[in-house]
C-alpha cells in the first residue's frame, strides 16, 4: 500500500480529506487498523459494515470510504467479494446454511458437494481436501464457522483415509471411536451388515479350525455383496476364516494405523492409534460378533458388543471365553429370539458334527441379517432342471404375500406346494424341506414367502430331528410304508418335485432313504390324496 502523504491530508469535522475527497475518518482508522498485518479479511471486512450500520444510516461519505478501502488496501479474496457485495446490495449476504439450528458455511458446503459430485467413487480425496482446505483460509485462519463446516463435511461425507488424515491434522483433530466408526461404515455402504469375527491368536481345540473354515466358507457363498466380514487383521481365528471367507471380497481387516494384516485375503483398513483403541473401534463397529474360543481380550470385545444390544454368536463347543470363561457376558450364551433351540444347540453340543454346527452359527448369523443361506448360493452345475409331467400345468411362482391357506382348494395347493419344493430339490434335502412345509400346514397359515424362509432355516440346521419320527408323532403319516397309498411307477424323467407332491416317486428305485419315503407320505396326506 502506497503511504499517504502528510500533506495531502486535512482533518475537518470528524472527516479525512484526501486528494481533495472526504472519507469517514473513523473507518479509515479501522481499515488501516485491520490491514496492518497485511490484509483485511472476511470477519474484519463484516466488522467494517457493522460500523457503517451503528446508526442506521448509510451515508455517501460512509460507502465512498469502503469503496476507498477496497482500492487503497488488500483485501483476502473472500472479502473483497463480500465487500463488493455489500456495497451493491445494501446488506450482508447470507453466507451460512442452517442445519439443525447450527450455521454452517454455505460456500464450503457447496464446494463439497461439487468435489464429490466430480469424484468417479463420490469420496473427497486427498487432492479435494487440500482444495476444502484452502476454500475456508481466509487470510488469518479459519473462521468457526468454517472450521465446524469442514467437521460436518467429514461426518456426512466419505473421505479417503489420506485425505480425513489430512483434514484432521489441520482442524487439530484426533479421530473418536464414533468418528472412525462412522468413517468405515459409509465406506462399507449404507446397507451393509457387518459381521466381525473374535478369537484367539492359537487354535486350542482340535475341530476349532475346521470350524472356523467351515463358517467361513458358508457365509462367503451366501451373502453376496451384503455383508461385510470384519477382521482384526490378527493370526489364528481371525487370518483362517479371512482365507476361507470366498474370494476375499467382503471381508476386512481393521488395523491401527500404519499397520498391515499381511493376509493374502481381503482390504486392510485403519482406525486408531494404537492396539487398544482399534480395539475400542472394533466394539462398535459389528452388527453380529460372531466368538470362537478366545481368552480376556476375545471377552472385553464381546461384553463392550453386547453393553450396545449388538448380537453376539459364540461358538460355545470351541471353549475359552466363548464358553463363558474370563467374565464373557452371561447373558450372551443364552439363545436368542433369532436363533431355534435346534440352532443354538449346536452351537453348544461337542460331540455334533463340524459341518452340522457351522450351518447352524452360518444360519443364525445370516438370520439376525435377514439374509438366507440357501437363496443366494447358485445350484451346483451338475444338477439337472426339474422337469415336470406332461399333463400337469406348469406351476407359477406364488404371488407375494399369497397365504398358504387351509381351505385352499387342493389342486392349487398342491401347485403352490410344487412351486416351493422346487428350490429344495436341487439341494438333496428332500426331508427337512417337506417337514418345513408340513409344519407351516400343521400350525397356522403361513405367506409364502415365509415358508420359503422355514424351507432355508431348515436346509441351512445341518443336522436336523429325524422328520419321519417327527410325522409320525404327529399322526401325520401311515405307521408304516405297507400302510401308504399305492403310487403308479414313475417316470423318471418327471420332477423330483412334482413326484413328492403328488405321490407318484417310486423310492425303491429312487433308491432315497426311508427318511424320504416318510416325507414323501406325509405330503401325501397332507396335501389332500
Amino acid at each position: 500500500m502506497a503511504a499517504e502523504s502528510p500533506a495531502k491530508k486535512a482533518r475537518v469535522e470528524g472527516n479525512e480529506v484526501i486528494d481533495g475527497e472526504e472519507y469517514d475518518k473513523g473507518l479509515l482508522s479501522k481499515a488501516r487498523e485491520f490491514a496492518a498485518d497485511g490484509q483485511i479479511s472476511m470477519a474484519e471486512a463484516k466488522s467494517l459494515w457493522k460500523a457503517v450500520q451503528a446508526d442506521k444510516v448509510v451515508t455517501d461519505t460512509e460507502r465512498r470510504t469502503l469503496l476507498y478501502t477496497l482500492e487503497k488496501f488488500k483485501y483476502t479474496p473472500k472479502a473483497e467479494t463480500l465487500m463488493k457485495e455489500i456495497l451493491a446490495t445494501g446488506k450482508v449476504p447470507q453466507y451460512f446454511k442452517t442445519i439443525d439450528k447450527v450455521h454452517y458455511d454455505s460456500g464450503l458446503l457447496q464446494k463439497a458437494q461439487e468435489l464429490i459430485s466430480s469424484s468417479g467413487d463420490k469420496t473427497i480425496s486427498l487432492s479435494d481436501a487440500r482444495k476444502l482446505w484452502l476454500e475456508a483460509q481466509d487470510g488469518k485462519g479459519v473462521t468457526e464457522c468454517e472450521e465446524r463446516t469442514l467437521k460436518y463435511t467429514m461426518e456426512k461425507n466419505e473421505y479417503t483415509e489420506e485425505a480425513a488424515q489430512f483434514m484432521r491434522e489441520k482442524l487439530g483433530l484426533k479421530e473418536t471411536a464414533a468418528d472412525a466408526v462412522r468413517r468405515l461404515r459409509t465406506g462399507m455402504g449404507s446397507d451393509a451388515h457387518v459381521v466381525c469375527i473374535l478369537g484367539g491368536t492359537k487354535f486350542q481345540g482340535e475341530d476349532s479350525e475346521a470350524l472356523v473354515q467351515a463358517i467361513a466358507s458358508k457365509l462367503g457363498a451366501a451373502t453376496g455383496s451384503k455383508a461385510r466380514f470384519m477382521t482384526g487383521g490378527m493370526p489364528g481365528v481371525q487370518e483362517t476364516f479371512a482365507k476361507h471367507c470366498g474370494d476375499g471380497s467382503s471381508v476386512w481387516n481393521l488395523l491401527p494405523v500404519g499397520q498391515s494384516s499381511g493376509f493374502d485375503r481381503g482390504t486392510d483398513i485403519n482406525a486408531g492409534a494404537d492396539l487398544e483403541e482399534r480395539k475400542a473401534i472394533f466394539g462398535l463397529l459389528g452388527d453380529v460378533y460372531i466368538t470362537v474360543e478366545g481368552g480376556k481380550g476375545v471377552s472385553q470385545e464381546a461384553t463392550a458388543a453386547h453393553a450396545r444390544k449388538a448380537a453376539v454368536v459364540p461358538l460355545i463347543r470351541t471353549g475359552g471365553a466363548s464358553e463363558g470363561m474370563f467374565d464373557f457376558p452371561a447373558d450372551a450364551l443364552q439363545k436368542p429370539s433369532f436363533a431355534t433351540e435346534e440352532q443354538w444347540s449346536l452351537l453348544k453340543d461337542k460331540n455334533a458334527s463340524v459341518e452340522a454346527s457351522a450351518a447352524a452359527a452360518a444360519a443364525i448369523v445370516l438370520g439376525r441379517a435377514g439374509l438366507s443361506l440357501v437363496e443366494e448360493v447358485a445350484a451346483p452345475a451338475e444338477t439337472p432342471a426339474v422337469a415336470l409331467p406332461a399333463d400337469v400345468p406348469s406351476a407359477k411362482p406364488p404371488e407375494e404375500g399369497k397365504q398358504l391357506e387351509k381351505s385352499e382348494p387342493v389342486e392349487d395347493l398342491k401347485l403352490r406346494m410344487r412351486a416351493l419344493l422346487e428350490d429344495a430339490v436341487r439341494t438333496g434335502e428332500f426331508d427337512r424341506a417337506v417337514q418345513a412345509v408340513i409344519d407351516d400346514q400343521a400350525d397356522s397359515p403361513q405367506t409364502v414367502d415365509a415358508t420359503k424362509a422355514r424351507i432355508r432355516d431348515a436346509l441351512a440346521a445341518g443336522k436336523a430331528k429325524g422328520a419321519l419320527e417327527e410325522l409320525k408323532a404327529k399322526g401325520k403319516v401311515p405307521k408304516s410304508t405297507a400302510e401308504a397309498p399305492a403310487a403308479e411307477a414313475p417316470n423318471l424323467e418327471s420332477g423330483l418335485a412334482e413326484q413328492i407332491v403328488f405321490g407318484t416317486l417310486d423310492r425303491s428305485r429312487l433308491g432315497l432313504p426311508m427318511l424320504l419315503s416318510g416325507a414323501c407320505d406325509g405330503a401325501d396326506e397332507t396335501f389332500g390324496e
